[in-house]
């Protein structure tokens, strides 16, 4: 017998089982929990997609304020700036949390640019568009308003020709009515189709001073300005110390609800100076009473009433003068006056370029008067001013 062991085998690995498809790998090293935003890196980009659409959206929102505000006017585009601004705050908050959770990075950067340039767009344009929107809402709004409303389309530039078919009635050439000494307009021929306005001849040899007037029949504030100086006008001009010349204008046929009153008015008041001269002053007199101009945003006076107030304030109308009338044969020529008024100069003024800033619109000797319609004091002292003798009070 020997004392020595039997050799120990070596040990052979346990052989390993085949790995079935799919099935878990075995190892012996322990395995990692996994990482904690593993399942956001690999979540979809709902929302970095959702804010570079709205971001977007927000944008051609802003785009469309600035169309809406040149079209339509300031309220609508401040309530399309609004939206752009709503949308385009959703847009940059939702780029922001994708941004976070890891979602794209390239949606979500442009997400929170978009969103950040439509609020800005927004911003500017929503004041912009309350800016304009407050300023529609005054000229088209009643009593001081309107006298700061007639200088629609005015650009300043030499003055637009009057259309073709706008001729106009006997006395009437400088575009307005002279009313002289006796209250009667000046004549002067009848301005031809297409022909611009003759301004009237100012001597300024401290005689007789020149007053211009411009009124719109359908001007609350012209209404005003007539009861409280028009008798004093009166009394200056037959006493021969100035001439009044009265302008017609037409831009108020915005507020007649489609009826064009202000140009059928100023086209009737034309239609008596050619028809009826005599009748001129009393209808020019009756035309800025609380009695007959209609309140705004309504139709006013109908061809028919318009010759019964003709009627009433000249004491009759001839057949000639209702057809006149009727056939609003001289609104084009009022309309006309009207565009060329508010696109040129004011004739003889001291200031060259003195342009009409509204209605009522008074300018004695080419200066123009700056103060309140409704201030008789300040009116008669601008007379005496420019060196008119005033009656006795």
């Amino acid at each position: 017998m020997s004392d020595s062991q039997p050799p120990i085998p070596d040990e052979q690995p346990s052989p390993v089982p085949p790995q079935q498809p799919g099935a878990p790998v075995q190892s012996g090293a322990p395995v990692p929990p996994p990482h904690p935003y593993a399942a956001t890196a690999q979540s979809s980009s709902g929302l970095s997609t959702a804010a570079l659409v709205l971001g977007s959206l927000g944008l051609l929102l802003g785009l469309g304020a600035i169309v809406v505000l040149t079209a339509v006017g300031g309220f609508p585009a401040a309530a399309v700036s609004g939206l752009a601004i709503l949308v385009g705050l959703a847009g940059l908050v939702l780029g922001i949390v994708a941004l976070v959770r890891k979602q794209p990075k390239g949606f979500s950067l442009s997400g929170i640019i978009t969103g950040a340039l439509a609020m800005v767009l927004g911003i500017s344009l929503f004041g912009a568009s309350l800016v304009v929107g407050v300023s529609q809402t005054i000229i088209q709004g009643s009593g001081g308003s309107e006298s700061s409303g007639g200088t629609e389309g005015n650009d300043g530039s030499g003055g637009a020709s009057p259309s073709a078919d706008a001729s106009g009635p006997k006395g009437m050439q400088s575009g307005g009515v002279v009313f002289g000494k006796d209250l009667l307009p000046v004549g002067t021929p009848a301005l031809g189709s297409g022909e611009p306005p003759v301004p009237s001849k100012v001597s300024r040899d401290g005689k007789t001073a020149d007053v211009l007037l411009y009124v719109d029949f359908r001007c609350p504030v012209c209404r005003i300005f007539e009861e409280t100086n028009a008798e004093l006008l009166q009394q200056v001009v037959q006493s021969g110390a100035a001439t009044l010349e009265v302008h017609p204008l037409t831009f108020l046929d915005k507020v007649s609800a489609g009826t064009q009153y202000s140009s059928r008015a100023a086209g009737a008041f034309a239609c008596t100076v050619e028809e009826d001269p005599k009748g001129a002053w009393p209808l020019y007199r009756s035309l800025l009473t609380a009695e007959v101009q209609p309140p705004e945003n309504t139709a006013g006076l109908t061809d028919e009433q318009l010759i019964a107030q003709v009627e009433r304030a000249t004491g009759g109308a001839s057949a000639p003068l209702k057809s006149c009338i009727a056939d609003q044969h001289f609104v084009p020529f009022a309309q006309a006056m009207n565009q060329y008024t508010l696109s040129t100069h004011v004739p003889n003024a001291v200031d060259p370029q003195l342009q009409v800033a509204g209605t009522p619109f008074a300018v004695v000797n080419g200066v123009p008067f700056t103060g309140a319609p409704n201030d008789a004091a300040a009116f008669r002292a601008f007379l005496v001013q420019q060196g008119i003798a005033l009656p006795a009070q």
